[in-house]
């Protein structure tokens, strides 16, 4: 329910490092970094002249100061490493405009005191997401 603005910049340069940095102006009034890296291996497999199919793959690491965190974490009232978050992907190209893209990611809770914290609420501080996106170009 709060609201954010953010930040950000990419290179065009080998696993194309991506940081961002969002700041909260409603709610927590707290900051949040993220460093990425993502690689894609094009046309892993070619089914046919308009069919094929990419590896797509992303971690990322989020920071957070003492108010995202204890925004977002109940209990933790410091700076700190937030989250790690690996992704994989297949992307699908069939033509020039339809991308069908199956992934799956795998997101982890760093600080010690907030996985604590979780466990101890009955949560898991660690999240499996599969997924499946459609995206039409044109």
């Amino acid at each position: 329910t709060t609201q954010e603005v953010y930040a950000g910049v990419a290179l065009d340069a080998p696993l194309t490092p991506t940081f961002k940095v969002y700041k909260d102006i409603d709610e927590s009034d707290g900051i949040y970094a993220s460093f990425a890296l993502s690689h894609t291996v094009p046309n892993l497999i070619r089914f046919s002249e308009k069919v094929n199919m990419s590896l797509a793959l992303s971690a990322a690491v989020g920071w957070g100061d003492h108010k995202n965190n204890r925004f977002y974490y109940a209990g933790t009232d410091s700076s700190g490493l937030a989250d790690l978050t690996v992704s994989a992907g297949l992307p699908i190209t069939i033509g020039d405009h339809l991308t069908i893209k199956p992934g799956v990611l795998y997101t982890v809770l760093l600080d010690h005191d907030v996985r604590r914290n979780m466990r101890g609420a009955g949560l898991d501080p660690t999240n499996v997401c599969p997924g499946i996106s459609f995206t039409f170009s044109f």
